[in-house]
């Protein structure tokens, strides 16, 4: 019956209306006349039945536009193929309903490692015809500050050489906003970035009582699981995401994502 009832209770949660987390974080070199900035960080949609569907993500879109953000980061991992799935979806379906996303400044997207073993030339085409515009190792000016989109270090295609390079062709005197898919790549980082966003953690997705998280999928254990982290000086927010991964069931980690707003002394 506990099993039962833990199943669940972790369905609820799993299903749950994602929690809007907030930060606000100074960045030194701000340009000096700039307002405030707010970036939204959404992961792990991980569309696949019984807990993720389109109506579903729809809805949260809808929730995640009301925040008015400046700038919406997504940090991969579009789909799912959980062993208990009731349903799989194409890279097409699972980015639809995201193309509603609405953001003055732009979508912006790099891939989880959930998207290159599902089919990662779909979800390059799917992006693209959804007007989101993918980052693979590579940097862009955005407004005042330097957008740094790395590739999933899960799957071995995370490149900071290539990256670095794209970063040296920008202003060195912007700020540096990053993401990626998963924070494992944070100690390797060659160049200096304001804040790192990731995803991929689900925040342990399952967290119990006394017992606590039953596995990280990072090779760091905790130190990056969740939340707002400095680590070495170097600020890192971590998603728990919306979706599920194996199983269909949060415990103790429900869905959410972050709302940062960067500027001067805040």
């Amino acid at each position: 019956m506990l099993a039962i009832g833990l199943t669940a209770y972790g369905f609820y949660e799993a299903t749950s209306k994602p929690v809007a987390r907030r930060a606000a974080i100074s960045v030194d070199n701000w340009p000096k006349g700039t307002p405030p900035l707010r970036v939204l960080l959404l992961a792990d949609t991980q569309m696949a039945s019984p807990d993720m569907w389109p109506e579903r993500l729809t809805n949260i879109v809808d929730q995640v536009n009301q925040e008015q953000a400046d700038i919406i980061l997504l940090a991969g991992d579009f789909v799912s193929e959980k062993r208990l799935a009731t349903r799989y979806y194409t890279a097409d379906e699972a980015i639809a309903p995201l193309a509603k996303l609405e953001a003055p400044m732009g979508v912006y997207a790099v891939l989880g490692n959930h998207d290159y073993w599902s089919d990662e030339q779909g979800f390059v085409a799917a992006l693209k015809r959804h007007d989101i515009t993918l980052l693979r190792n590579e940097a862009l000016a955005v407004g005042p500050f330097n957008l740094i989109g790395v590739d999933d270090e899960y799957t071995g295609r995370a490149d900071l050489d290539k990256t670095a390079k794209s970063l040296a062709k920008l202003s060195q005197t912007a700020p540096n906003i990053l993401f990626t898919h998963g924070p494992d790549i944070v100690p390797d980082l060659p160049f200096d970035t304001d804040i790192v966003m990731a995803g991929h953690t689900h925040c342990g997705q399952i967290a119990l009582p006394i017992i606590g998280i039953l596995s990280y999928v990072s090779r760091y254990g905790s130190r990056f699981n969740c939340g707002l982290i400095e680590d070495e000086g170097q600020k890192v927010i971590v998603t728990a995401g919306m979706g599920t991964s194996i199983m269909p069931i949060r415990i103790g980690a429900p869905p959410n994502y972050w709302v940062v707003t960067l500027g001067p002394d805040m």
